[in-house]
Parts: C-alpha cells; structure tokens; sequence
C-alpha cells in the first residue's frame, strides 16, 4: 500500500475531485425518491466538497505554525475524516428534508451515502493490495 499511500498524501485535493462523481452516484442511488438528476448531484457533491477542501486549507496552515508530524497526521487523518463524515450526514439530511422523506430515513439515507463511499474504497484498497501483492 506504499505506493498508494504517497499518492493519496502528494494529492489529496485530487483525491476529493475524483470522490465527486462517486459520491454523486451514492447519493443519486440513495436518494432516487427526490427525483433529481446526475448532474444535479454532481453540483451538490460539489457544493460539499468545498467545504471540505476549506476545512482542509486551515489544517494545511497549521503545517505552517506547527510542526510535531505526528499531531498533524492526526488533525489531518482522524479528525478531518470524523469530521467530513459527519458535516456529509448532516449535509445530506439538510438538503434532502425537503423532499418529504420521514425523520428516520432522511438519517438513514444520509449516513449510508459517505458508508457506501468509504465501503467502496476499503474493498478498492483491499484490491488493489492483493493486485500489488500478487505483481511482486
């Protein structure tokens, strides 16, 4: 997983652009009662990427003032994914509420969006190490 790891670390704003279209076919595939279409969901990934790409220029301008690797390896790679999985659920529920889906399921449906994509780059990852594996 070196290789990938140095990738996702050099790129991560790269990284954010490509999950737009992915998240936008979770939530168009979560969110189908709503009766919008892929390009609407891809504006509205958009929308919240922004937000994380912001949240991640302040982290980046911490590296500027603060130096303990260690401590910003864990701003970077446990708070800001607790917190974009969190901003994405309450994203969605805020967006989507006016579609007439009930409490529950707005919540439901909210959290299965980021769990899908981060399902799907867990088996991408898992897949990808076997293919490295087996290639040396």
């Amino acid at each position: 997983m070196n290789d990938l790891e140095k990738f996702i670390s050099h790129y991560p704003k790269l990284i954010l652009i490509i999950a737009i279209p992915i998240y936008s076919c979770f939530s168009f595939m979560w969110f189908r009662k709503a009766k919008l279409n892929f390009s609407e969901h891809l504006v509205l990934n958009s929308y919240r990427v922004i937000v994380e790409l912001i949240l991640g220029l302040f982290v980046s301008a911490l590296t500027i003032f603060y130096h303990n690797t260690q401590v910003l390896l864990f701003l970077y790679f446990g708070v800001m994914s607790i917190l974009g999985i969190v901003y994405s659920v309450w994203f969605y529920y805020q967006f989507f509420s006016a579609f007439n889906y009930s409490k529950i399921v707005l919540v439901l449906r909210s959290i299965l969006v980021p769990v899908s994509y981060n399902l799907l780059t867990l088996v991408l990852g898992i897949v990808y190490a076997i293919i490295a594996k087996n290639r040396f």
